[in-house]
């Protein structure tokens, strides 16, 4: 498989993603009302249940919304077996932590990669307030067991590529963009330096995801990345869209 022929996206998920337009619009107006304004659930880590702005709570809505189904999976051996599965490690995980969760899932894989050091504000602990990025070395780490990476920042405003194969609409991102270069990504959404904000390894069904903020929860108050989002999940997972397993072991 080359990058120029490499594609894991398929035609008829588009037309999926348009029967779906009107219930994304519905799950826009759930998610747009949140912004940086989330209420605390689950500690102030990006994982599905957590209503902050870095966490994943609104895609797991929208998803819902859209008439798809989520699992929540703290098992590696007792998960639903088709699916996308989707996970979010912290700035703490370890690679070995990430193997363990991917555990063999043998449908596709998304690890979308954490971007900010976040903290609840004092006296309003509802909201949070973003601290720093986490570090090159950390992201690095993390991945040690899965593809080695070279992590830099995109300058604000950086015009994307998508691959020829992505439907739906552009993902809006604001500020700096978190990218990953490596000769072992196949690169599906890329930079003009080349470096990738979504990438595939090598010829698995294993993505990586840079940019935390194209899918979480600041990211979906934007009415055109809603739609991007369920876009994307459809075209990583052309055989069963809709379907989606969030890890919570990490």
């Amino acid at each position: 498989m080359t990058q120029s022929t490499a594609s894991p996206f398929r035609t008829r998920t588009v037309l999926i993603l348009v029967a779906a337009g009107f219930i994304l619009a519905l799950g826009f107006l759930l998610v747009s009302a949140y912004g940086d304004r989330f209420d605390r659930q689950r500690g102030n880590i990006p994982s599905p249940s957590s209503r902050f702005a870095t966490g994943f709570y609104g895609l797991t809505k929208l998803v819902e919304l859209s008439g798809g189904t989520i699992s929540l999976s703290s098992d590696a051996e007792d998960r639903p077996e088709s699916g996308i599965l989707i996970l979010t490690p912290n700035i703490g995980t370890s690679s070995d932590e990430i193997r363990q969760a991917i555990g063999a899932h043998e449908g596709p894989i998304l690890v979308i990669l954490p971007k900010w050091v976040a903290a609840p504000i004092q006296d309003r602990p509802n909201r949070e307030q973003r601290l720093t990025t986490v570090s090159p070395e950390r992201l690095v780490a993390m991945l040690a067991q899965t593809v080695n990476i070279a992590p830099h920042t995109e300058k604000p405003g950086t015009r994307l590529r998508y691959s020829s194969g992505l439907p739906g609409t552009p993902f809006r991102i604001d500020g700096e963009i978190q990218a990953v270069e490596s000769d072992k990504l196949i690169p599906l959404i890329v930079a003009p330096d080349g470096a990738s904000v979504l990438s595939q390894v090598g010829a698995s069904g294993t993505y990586i995801l840079a940019d935390p903020d194209l899918l979480n929860n600041h990211g979906l108050a934007y009415r055109q990345n809603a739609r991007a989002a369920m876009a994307l999940l459809a075209a990583l997972d052309p055989d069963t869209p809709g379907t989606v397993i969030f890890d919570t072991m990490l």
